[in-house]
């Protein structure tokens, strides 16, 4: 029986928290009036959400977006060269190309801005 009526006083206590949380909250939003008064003169307009502006991006520089120098287009070029070359003079110039042009395009892949 105890247990039950402090239980009871604990909900009791609650609600009364309650009743006047919610009592501020009307107090606050409306000081002058009853909450659901719509004529009172001093009534309080509802808000219009704020807006945010809008940062406009800067457009990105000329030096950001091209790529910088490299020799690996013209190292690859001379390989391709050397490749086709190879297939006409002897198998091991071919392969020699082969391996060049493999180098001149993974250097090129993996190359930083």
């Amino acid at each position: 029986m105890n247990e039950a009526q402090h239980l009871e006083e604990k909900s009791e206590s609650v609600a009364v928290e309650q009743r006047s949380e919610s009592q501020e909250q009307a107090e606050q939003q409306e000081p002058g009036g009853k909450s659901g008064d719509l004529s009172a003169p001093n009534a309080a307009a509802p808000e219009a959400p704020v807006r945010k502006k809008r940062r406009k991006k800067a457009p990105p520089r000329i030096e950001d977006i091209t790529p910088r120098p490299s020799f690996w287009p013209i190292l690859l070029a001379v390989a391709l060269c050397i490749t086709v070359i190879g297939l006409d003079i002897h198998p091991i110039v071919f392969v020699l190309g082969l391996l060049l042009v493999i180098t001149a395009i993974i250097g090129w892949g993996v190359e930083r801005r």
